[in-house]
């Protein structure tokens, strides 16, 4: 389900817009202990993509855009973790794309590539995709969830099991303020389709 403010963007009142949904392609990555979601969210009208928070498998992110024979158009970042950036950089470089973060993050964090641009709550395009931030903070001050389409991308702010760890009590009251405006615009009985950064259930997936 679409956020009011949402349902009159021109992107979704064009009669088209069905034949425009984004697909998604969820690649599983792991690292020593870690286990993150990579999701590459391809146009197919144009063959153009995103991927968020991409890291640890150049490869097989590689395949992925090599097999769906789709261009790499910019990568979109939740937050400034290692294990959510570790690949932003090569990726922008040899793909010659932009990187998009909050500035609340780069502030915060101090990420730099030369690729990188900050960004702020307003939707843009990128081919046939709308990408709509939605300010999450919670488990960093300048996190972001990303909306494409009706697909929505958590990062670490929301997981099927809870949420990522915070860092003091102001953390935690962002995060279950940021979880709450979530659940209430975006996650609603009818529409509860959400990717995370992480899954930690027993059966997760592939």
């Amino acid at each position: 389900m679409l956020p009011e403010y949402l349902k009159t963007h021109k992107y979704y009142l064009d009669e088209e817009y069905s034949e425009r949904m984004p697909e998604v392609v969820v690649l599983r990555m792991s690292y020593m202990f870690m286990i993150n979601y990579n999701y590459l969210v391809i146009d197919r009208v144009n063959n153009q993509s995103v991927i968020i928070d991409p890291a640890w498998d150049m490869d097989k992110i590689e395949q992925a855009i090599m097999s769906n024979r789709v261009s790499l158009n910019g990568i979109l970042l939740t937050h400034a973790h290692p294990d959510h950036t570790h690949l932003a950089k090569p990726l922008a470089a040899k793909h010659n794309c932009p990187i998009w973060m909050s500035h609340e993050e780069i502030a915060i964090s101090g990420y730099n590539a030369p690729q990188l641009t900050g960004i702020d709550t307003t939707p843009w395009p990128v081919g046939q995709l709308l990408v709509q931030p939605i300010f999450t903070p919670g488990h960093t001050s300048g996190s972001l969830c990303y909306l494409i389409g009706d697909n929505l991308f958590t990062g670490d702010t929301l997981f099927a099991e809870g949420c990522g760890i915070c860092d003091s009590t102001q953390d935690a009251h962002s995060m279950f303020a940021s979880n709450g405006a979530l659940k209430k615009g975006y996650l609603t009985p009818e529409n509860k389709k959400f990717y995370p950064g992480h899954s930690y259930g027993k059966h997760q997936a592939n």
